[in-house]
This record gives C-alpha cells, sequence and structure tokens, in this order.
C-alpha cells in the first residue's frame, strides 16, 4: 500500500529466488506518513505454494542520524549538595523527537557523588 518491491528499477509483482540471491530485490517507501507497511508473497516450486506476509517497518530519515549536543558545560557542585542538570548545563536536540522522547541514560555512575 505504501510501497513496492523491485527489481533492479523496476516495479514487479513476480521475482525468482535467482533475483534475491542476486540481490536485485528491494522494497521502496513511498514517502509517505506511514510507517508500517507490509505485502504478500506466494511462493510456487514443483507444484506446492505457500503465502506469507511480509512486514515492512518503516524508520525516518532523519531517526538514522544521532542526537545533537548543544550545550555541554562542566558541573560546578559545592561540595556535599546537590546541583540541578538543566538545558543551560546539558542540551541536546533532535530534529524528528520532542524533548520529551529524548531520554538520557547514566552509562557509567559518577565515582564520587
Amino acid at each position: 500500500k505504501f510501497g513496492a518491491v523491485y527489481r533492479s528499477e523496476t516495479s514487479v509483482a513476480s521475482f525468482t529466488l535467482a533475483d534475491m540471491k542476486d540481490q536485485l530485490i528491494s522494497y521502496k517507501h513511498s514517502d509517505s506518513r506511514h510507517l508500517a507497511d507490509h505485502f504478500c508473497l506466494t511462493v510456487k516450486a514443483k507444484g506446492l505454494q505457500v503465502t506469507e506476509r511480509v512486514s515492512v517497518k518503516v524508520y525516518l530519515e532523519s531517526h538514522q542520524r544521532p542526537p545533537i549536543v548543544q550545550h555541554r558545560e562542566t558541573l560546578l557542585v559545592e561540595e556535599g549538595k546537590p546541583v540541578k542538570i538543566d538545558e543551560t548545563k546539558l542540551e541536546v536536540t533532535h530534529e524528528d523527537n520532542l524533548p520529551s522522547e529524548i531520554v538520557f541514560a547514566v552509562k557509567e555512575a559518577p565515582s564520587h557523588g
């Protein structure tokens, strides 16, 4: 519905296993806003056949790019006191994500805090 199967540059309704082994078969998304698609294949060999659904999950091109650290400052903290970490200390952006969708994970805990 939201894309097509291609052999090289031509949209096709059928292809062979040899085409696949030669890496000629691809799926191309239609650039619609739909990020999920599927197509059904009927595979035939020597009078036998099976039909299967192939699910497609589409990732936005920008999701392949990492978030950008816009601002990163050394934290200055008074001994034994907490310090707030806000966007003046650490700011990260990603073009296709809201601030609420950007999640930070502590990979290594502070050694002395």
